[in-house]
């Protein structure tokens, strides 16, 4: 008879689920109030409250367990069994919320926390017993400002974070949609088309390079200008003519084809330089000969001596 092996696998049933716990915020000094009930609709007052004498003074803890968020109220008490004046912490309060943008009863943190009306410091929060299920409002306050403004920043990151979660699930959600409808089409049909790139028969692409054994060295001449501003040659007999074209240099064109690559040397030296002399006609630069004056228009002063 085989011996039979023992089955490996595991049911999801039997793995144990993991909790992801995040601190957002630690303050070692609250004071707990115990809070009549509202005068009027418009809130709790913070003065109702008989803010010297806390009911108790506790440590806070804000922690996110999941997509849950707990508010911790945590009280010293004597150690049962240590030395003396030896203390240890104990649960006082706590508060357990979880948004749900989905519910309107549960949209928000203010459904749980509630600030108080005529302070920044103090709120009225809702906590909870697990076992009994009752349910109570107890008063909050801090002795600085600053840790009041912590404490509602934690609140509104947790909110954020829960929005921006919830956003990406939505968008992964879509995706994973649309990939399943697309299984079925082929891959070439949701790609864009591309023609046939490749050299026909017959056909040549022409490139032309520039000629790499020119001098680097070489400057150009400077320009002379004249009056009217533009680029002037000084000729023969010192008449100004207009500068020539620069003459044109030697250079390669590279032809794709089929066949192959060849390079062919554009040779210009058979081209007559720009840069030769113009033919001026001296002539038209030639002085005015001087005009002889006639004797006869001084002859009537001549006449009068």
């Amino acid at each position: 008879m085989p011996n039979e092996q023992p089955s490996n696998n595991i049911d999801d049933d039997d793995v144990p689920a993991v909790v992801i716990e995040q601190t957002l915020l630690k303050l070692n000094e609250t004071f707990v109030y115990r809070i009549p009930p509202m005068r009027t609709s418009g809130g709790h007052r913070a003065e109702d409250w008989n803010l010297a004498t806390p009911l108790e003074t506790c440590s806070l803890a804000v922690i996110r367990r999941d997509s849950a968020l707990q508010i911790q109220l945590m009280s010293q008490k004597p150690m049962v069994g240590g030395p003396k004046g030896a203390t240890e912490s104990h649960l006082f309060a706590q508060c357990d919320m979880e948004v749900n943008f989905d519910e309107p009863s549960k949209d928000s943190t203010d459904r749980w926390v509630e600030a108080v009306v005529d302070s920044s410091r103090y709120f009225c929060i809702k906590i909870g017993d697990p076992r009994t299920g009752r349910e109570a409002h107890i008063g909050m306050g801090f002795r600085d400002r600053d840790d009041a403004i912590n404490f509602k920043m934690s609140l509104q990151d947790y909110e954020k974070t829960l929005r921006r979660e919830q956003k990406a699930q939505e968008i992964q959600m879509a995706y994973e949609t649309t990939s399943d409808a697309n299984t079925d089409i082929p891959v070439s049909t949701l790609l864009p088309s591309v023609g046939d790139l490749s050299i026909k028969e017959g056909e040549k692409i022409h490139i032309t390079l520039k000629n790499k054994g020119a001098d680097p060295n070489t400057t150009t001449p400077p320009r002379q200008y004249s009056h009217g501003g533009g680029a002037n040659v000084v000729g023969k007999g010192g008449l100004l003519l207009k500068k020539p074209p620069p003459p044109a240099t030697a250079s390669s064109t590279l032809i794709l084809s089929p066949g192959g690559i060849q390079m062919v040397k554009n040779d210009r030296s058979n081209v007559p330089s720009a840069s030769q002399d113009l033919p001026v006609d001296d002539s038209s630069m030639a002085p005015q000969a001087d005009v002889d004056m006639d004797d006869d228009e001084w002859g009537d002063f001549e006449s009068g001596n």
